[in-house]
């Protein structure tokens, strides 16, 4: 994708697909939404000593042993707020399906027809799913049986 859309810097994607019954989906969002946090806070960790002007090498060893709370600190010091970066840098991007109903016309039977039809979503700001906000979005998304 990189090359084909001539871009300056690497395109990366980070993507699954997880089978899960009900009762694992919640705990599993936010095991993955804690790993989305750690990887943001280290990527900003990582390439902010990139523009210090250390090697990839020596900014990966500066970070190998340090908690995340100490790289958002080493991170804020260089004047970056990493709660106030994109949310779906921070929360990660919730896509999921969902069913609505569309009006047609059967032209063998000749009369109008109600069907079901899917679309994909893109939950750009997805809330953090320890909050209320991010419990009550899983369970109205369970609900719905996406």
């Amino acid at each position: 994708l990189t090359i084909r859309l001539d871009l300056k810097k690497a395109v990366s994607f980070d993507s699954r697909i997880i089978p899960l019954g009900k009762e694992d989906i919640y705990r599993y969002l936010v095991w993955r939404q804690a790993e989305t946090w750690r990887n943001h806070v280290s990527s900003y960790g990582y390439y902010m000593l990139r523009k210090t002007g250390l090697s990839e090498n020596e900014a990966a060893g500066q970070l190998k042993n340090m908690k995340a709370s100490a790289i958002h600190e080493l991170v804020f010091k260089h004047g970056i707020n990493l709660a106030e970066t994109p949310a779906w840098q921070r929360c990660g991007v919730l896509v999921f399906r969902k069913t609505y109903k569309k009006k047609g016309y059967d032209p063998l039977k000749k009369t109008e027809v109600t069907t079901q039809r899917t679309k994909i979503i893109q939950e750009w700001n997805t809330p953090i799913f320890r909050t209320d906000i991010g419990r009550d979005l899983i369970s109205q998304l369970l609900s719905e049986g996406i």
